[in-house]
C-alpha cells in the first residue's frame, strides 16, 4: 500500500470512528425502545423481552469495545472473560430470584394499567427508581457494613462491559427487591415497568462500557460511560456520579463530576488488599460475612485511603465535585 493509500485509509477510519462515537448511543436507544414498543403492541412476554434486551446490550457494547475502545489496556484478558462470564450467569439467577421475591411479596400491587398515560408512568418510574438507586448506591460507599458488599464490584482495576457483572448477590437481590417494591407501591403499570426496566438495563451496561462513546451535553441529563469511569476512580474525591440512569440526583446532592478531557484514571479500590481477589468468586461471596462477624476493631480499615489518614467519608464531604463541572 502506497503512503497516499495508507493516509487515505487512516483518514477514512478516523472519520468512521468519529461517526460511530456519536451515533452509538442513539442507535442502542432506538433499538431498545423499539423492542419495548413491539412488546407492548404484540403482547409479547415482558420477562423474555427484558432478558433479550440484556443480551442485546451486552453484545452491542462488546462489539463497540472492539471498534472504538476508550482504553486498550482495559480490554479483557481470557481469564477475565471466564470470570465475567461466570458472574453474568449468576446475576441472571440472582435477578430472577429478586423478581420472584418481589412478585411473591407484592403480587397484587401492580395494576395492569392505570389512569396515567404511558409516558407519565415511565417518567415517574425512572425518577423514583433512580432516586432509590442513587441513595442505595451512595450509602453503599459511605456505610461501613454496606461497603464490603458493594466493594466487590469496585475491586477490578478496569471498567468494561463484562465486569459490570462482578456484583455480590446480596446487593443485586436486595436492590431489585427495594426498587421494584417502591415502583409497585406507587402503582406503576406493567407497561411502565417494562419501558423503565428496559431503560435501566440499557443504562446499566452503557455506563460501564469501555467504548469511547460521546454524548456531549447529554452528560448533564443522562448517566454515561464518560461519567461513570470517575465513579470507579480509586481517588475518592473524584469518585462521585452515583446515578446509573440520570444525573439529576447527583447534581442535586453535590456528587456530580464531569471532566471530558481527563482520560488517565486509576480505577479500583483505595485499599485492594482488604478485599479478596476478584477472580475468587467464593471468597467474594463470603467476604461481607467475614467483615460482619469479626469483633469490633478487627475489621479491615476500608474507610482510610492509601493517600491520607482522613476517613473516606470525610474526604467525600470536603470534596467539591462541582468545581470540576
Amino acid at each position: 500500500m502506497s503512503p497516499i493509500e495508507e493516509k487515505y485509509t487512516a483518514s477514512f477510519r478516523e472519520r468512521l470512528q468519529f461517526i460511530v462515537k456519536k451515533v452509538a448511543y442513539p442507535l442502542i436507544f432506538f433499538l431498545v425502545s423499539g423492542l419495548g414498543y413491539l412488546a407492548i403492541r404484540n403482547g409479547w412476554d415482558y420477562g423474555m423481552i427484558l432478558f433479550s434486551s440484556t443480551i442485546l446490550c451486552v453484545a452491542y457494547f462488546i462489539v463497540l469495545e472492539q471498534i472504538i475502545p476508550f482504553r486498550r489496556d482495559w480490554k479483557q484478558t481470557p481469564r477475565e472473560w471466564r470470570r465475567d462470564g461466570m458472574y453474568f450467569g449468576l446475576i441472571m439467577l440472582y435477578g430472577g430470584l429478586g423478581e420472584a421475591a418481589v412478585r411473591a411479596i407484592a403480587v397484587d400491587l401492580s395494576p395492569d394499567t392505570n389512569s396515567w398515560p404511558l409516558w407519565f408512568n415511565v417518567l415517574v418510574a425512572i425518577l423514583a427508581g433512580s432516586f432509590v438507586g442513587y441513595w442505595q448506591h451512595r450509602l453503599e460507599h459511605r456505610v461501613d457494613i454496606l461497603w464490603p458488599v458493594h466493594g466487590i464490584h469496585h475491586v477490578p482495576d478496569k471498567v468494561n462491559i463484562t465486569n459490570n457483572s462482578v456484583v455480590h448477590f446480596i446487593e443485586l437481590i436486595c436492590g431489585t427487591i427495594l426498587t421494584q417494591l417502591v415502583l409497585l407501591t406507587i402503582g406503576i403499570s406493567d407497561e411502565g415497568l417494562l419501558i423503565s426496566g428496559l431503560f435501566t438495563i440499557m443504562q446499566g451496561y452503557f455506563i460501564h462500557t469501555n467504548s469511547d462513546i460521546r454524548i456531549g451535553r447529554w452528560n448533564h441529563v443522562l448517566a454515561s460511560c464518560e461519567l461513570h469511569r470517575f465513579h470507579h476512580s480509586n481517588y475518592v474525591p473524584e469518585a462521585g456520579n452515583f446515578g446509573s440512569e440520570i444525573v439529576l440526583w447527583d447534581k442535586l446532592f453535590g456528587s456530580y463530576i464531569y471532566r471530558p478531557d481527563q482520560k488517565q484514571l486509576e480505577v479500583g479500590v483505595a485499599k485492594p488488599h482488604t478485599f479478596p481477589s476478584p477472580f475468587n468468586i467464593i471468597k467474594g461471596w463470603w467476604h461481607p460475612f467475614r467483615y460482619w462477624f469479626r469483633r469490633v476493631g478487627r475489621q479491615p480499615p476500608y474507610f482510610y485511603t492509601e493517600r491520607s489518614k482522613i476517613p473516606v467519608r470525610d474526604r467525600l464531604e470536603h470534596a467539591t465535585p462541582s468545581d470540576s463541572q
